[in-house]
Protein backbone atom coordinates (compact mmCIF):
# COMPACT_ATOMS: atom_id res chain seq x y z
CA UNK A 1 0.00 0.00 0.00
CA UNK A 2 1.40 3.40 -0.95
CA UNK A 3 1.76 6.29 1.46
CA UNK A 4 -0.88 8.27 -0.44
CA UNK A 5 -3.42 5.43 -0.23
CA UNK A 6 -2.70 5.01 3.51
CA UNK A 7 -3.22 8.74 4.00
CA UNK A 8 -6.49 8.56 2.04
CA UNK A 9 -7.73 5.71 4.24
CA UNK A 10 -6.79 7.56 7.43
CA UNK A 11 -8.53 10.68 6.12
CA UNK A 12 -11.67 8.65 5.40
CA UNK A 13 -11.50 7.15 8.91
CA UNK A 14 -11.14 10.63 10.41
CA UNK A 15 -14.06 11.98 8.37
CA UNK A 16 -16.25 9.16 9.65
CA UNK A 17 -15.12 9.80 13.24
CA UNK A 18 -15.90 13.49 12.80
CA UNK A 19 -19.38 12.72 11.44
CA UNK A 20 -20.02 10.29 14.30
CA UNK A 21 -19.01 12.95 16.85
CA UNK A 22 -22.19 14.87 16.04
CA UNK A 23 -24.40 12.06 17.35
CA UNK A 24 -21.98 10.51 19.87
CA UNK A 25 -21.07 13.54 21.96
CA UNK A 26 -18.26 11.74 23.85
CA UNK A 27 -16.33 11.16 20.63
CA UNK A 28 -14.01 14.15 20.14
CA UNK A 29 -14.48 16.15 16.95
CA UNK A 30 -11.20 15.71 15.10
CA UNK A 31 -9.97 17.41 11.93
CA UNK A 32 -9.28 15.02 9.05
CA UNK A 33 -5.64 15.46 8.08
CA UNK A 34 -4.60 11.95 7.05
CA UNK A 35 -2.26 11.50 10.03
CA UNK A 36 -3.07 8.61 12.38
CA UNK A 37 -1.99 10.42 15.55
CA UNK A 38 -2.87 10.22 19.27
CA UNK A 39 -5.97 12.36 18.74
CA UNK A 40 -7.28 9.90 16.13
CA UNK A 41 -6.39 6.88 18.28
CA UNK A 42 -8.13 8.36 21.34
CA UNK A 43 -11.28 9.23 19.35
CA UNK A 44 -11.31 5.74 17.88
CA UNK A 45 -11.00 4.13 21.35
CA UNK A 46 -13.90 6.18 22.69
CA UNK A 47 -16.02 5.23 19.69
CA UNK A 48 -15.11 1.55 20.11
CA UNK A 49 -16.14 1.63 23.80
CA UNK A 50 -19.48 3.21 22.92
CA UNK A 51 -20.11 0.50 20.31
CA UNK A 52 -19.20 -2.32 22.70
CA UNK A 53 -16.03 -3.13 20.76
CA UNK A 54 -12.58 -3.76 22.21
CA UNK A 55 -11.02 -0.28 22.64
CA UNK A 56 -7.81 -1.03 20.74
CA UNK A 57 -7.48 2.27 18.92
CA UNK A 58 -6.99 0.41 15.65
CA UNK A 59 -9.48 0.29 12.81
CA UNK A 60 -10.15 -3.42 12.46
CA UNK A 61 -12.95 -4.84 10.30
CA UNK A 62 -15.64 -4.63 13.03
CA UNK A 63 -14.66 -1.06 13.93
CA UNK A 64 -14.61 0.04 10.29
CA UNK A 65 -18.08 -1.42 9.67
CA UNK A 66 -19.47 0.18 12.84
CA UNK A 67 -17.94 3.52 11.83
CA UNK A 68 -19.44 3.31 8.35
CA UNK A 69 -22.89 2.52 9.74
CA UNK A 70 -22.81 5.21 12.43
CA UNK A 71 -21.39 7.88 10.11
CA UNK A 72 -24.20 7.15 7.63
CA UNK A 73 -26.71 7.64 10.46
CA UNK A 74 -24.97 10.86 11.47
CA UNK A 75 -25.06 12.20 7.92
CA UNK A 76 -28.75 11.37 7.65
CA UNK A 77 -29.36 13.07 10.99
CA UNK A 78 -27.40 16.15 9.93
CA UNK A 79 -29.19 16.38 6.61
CA UNK A 80 -32.59 16.65 8.26
CA UNK A 81 -33.72 13.12 7.58
CA UNK A 82 -35.10 11.35 4.61
CA UNK A 83 -37.42 13.17 2.26
CA UNK A 84 -40.86 11.87 1.39
CA UNK A 85 -42.08 11.50 -2.19
CA UNK A 86 -45.75 12.34 -1.97
CA UNK A 87 -46.65 13.37 -5.52
CA UNK A 88 -48.56 10.33 -6.87
CA UNK A 89 -47.22 10.01 -10.44
CA UNK A 90 -45.80 12.04 -13.30
CA UNK A 91 -49.18 12.36 -15.03
CA UNK A 92 -51.24 13.10 -11.90
CA UNK A 93 -53.00 16.47 -11.63
CA UNK A 94 -54.43 17.84 -8.38
CA UNK A 95 -57.54 19.93 -9.08
CA UNK A 96 -60.16 21.96 -7.24
CA UNK A 97 -62.57 19.76 -5.32
CA UNK A 98 -59.95 17.14 -4.43
CA UNK A 99 -59.67 16.15 -0.77
CA UNK A 100 -56.42 14.39 0.04
CA UNK A 101 -53.18 14.39 2.00
CA UNK A 102 -51.49 15.76 -1.13
CA UNK A 103 -53.69 18.86 -0.90
CA UNK A 104 -52.64 19.29 2.76
CA UNK A 105 -49.02 19.36 1.62
CA UNK A 106 -49.75 21.80 -1.22
CA UNK A 107 -51.52 24.10 1.24
CA UNK A 108 -48.69 23.88 3.77
CA UNK A 109 -46.11 24.72 1.10
CA UNK A 110 -48.16 27.65 -0.22
CA UNK A 111 -48.55 28.98 3.31
CA UNK A 112 -44.89 28.62 4.18
CA UNK A 113 -43.67 30.42 1.04
CA UNK A 114 -46.40 33.09 1.07
CA UNK A 115 -43.99 35.62 2.62
CA UNK A 116 -41.79 35.49 -0.49
CA UNK A 117 -44.44 36.25 -3.13
CA UNK A 118 -46.39 39.53 -3.21
CA UNK A 119 -50.10 38.84 -3.04
CA UNK A 120 -49.80 35.18 -2.09
CA UNK A 121 -51.97 34.75 0.97
CA UNK A 122 -51.47 32.13 3.65
CA UNK A 123 -53.88 29.36 2.64
CA UNK A 124 -55.91 27.61 5.34
CA UNK A 125 -54.78 23.99 5.62
CA UNK A 126 -57.91 21.85 5.26
CA UNK A 127 -56.94 19.13 2.81
CA UNK A 128 -59.68 20.36 0.48
CA UNK A 129 -58.60 21.92 -2.83
CA UNK A 130 -60.80 24.98 -2.44
CA UNK A 131 -60.97 28.35 -4.20
CA UNK A 132 -58.28 29.92 -1.99
CA UNK A 133 -55.91 27.05 -2.79
CA UNK A 134 -56.66 27.35 -6.50
CA UNK A 135 -56.05 31.12 -6.40
CA UNK A 136 -52.76 30.61 -4.56
CA UNK A 137 -51.63 28.04 -7.12
CA UNK A 138 -52.59 30.37 -10.00
CA UNK A 139 -50.58 33.23 -8.50
CA UNK A 140 -47.63 30.91 -7.92
CA UNK A 141 -47.88 29.74 -11.54
CA UNK A 142 -48.00 33.38 -12.66
CA UNK A 143 -44.77 34.18 -10.79
CA UNK A 144 -43.11 31.15 -12.41
CA UNK A 145 -44.39 31.99 -15.91
CA UNK A 146 -46.47 28.87 -16.16
CA UNK A 147 -49.92 28.47 -17.60
CA UNK A 148 -52.25 29.70 -14.85
CA UNK A 149 -54.57 26.70 -14.59
CA UNK A 150 -54.84 26.56 -10.82
CA UNK A 151 -54.13 22.83 -11.07
CA UNK A 152 -51.01 21.20 -9.66
CA UNK A 153 -49.42 19.00 -12.29
CA UNK A 154 -45.89 17.61 -12.07
CA UNK A 155 -44.30 20.81 -13.43
CA UNK A 156 -46.13 23.00 -10.91
CA UNK A 157 -45.40 20.53 -8.11
CA UNK A 158 -41.67 20.54 -8.89
CA UNK A 159 -41.52 24.35 -8.92
CA UNK A 160 -43.57 24.56 -5.70
CA UNK A 161 -41.41 21.98 -3.94
CA UNK A 162 -38.21 23.72 -5.09
CA UNK A 163 -39.49 27.10 -3.84
CA UNK A 164 -40.50 25.53 -0.56
CA UNK A 165 -37.07 23.95 -0.12
CA UNK A 166 -35.33 27.27 -0.79
CA UNK A 167 -37.57 29.71 1.04
CA UNK A 168 -39.61 27.99 3.75
CA UNK A 169 -36.96 27.64 6.43
CA UNK A 170 -34.54 30.32 5.30
CA UNK A 171 -34.68 33.22 7.74
CA UNK A 172 -32.92 35.47 5.21
CA UNK A 173 -36.15 35.59 3.20
CA UNK A 174 -38.63 36.24 6.00
CA UNK A 175 -40.02 39.74 5.70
Amino acid sequence: MTDSSKKAQVTELQKMLRAVSYIHKDVPRINPDGVFDKETTDALRIFQRQMGLAPTGTADFATWNALRAESALAQNYASGGNSVSIFPSADYVAKPGEKSSLVYVIQVMLGDISHTYDGLENVEVTGVYDEATCDGVKLFQHYHRMEETGNVDRKTWDALAASYNVFANNNNYIS
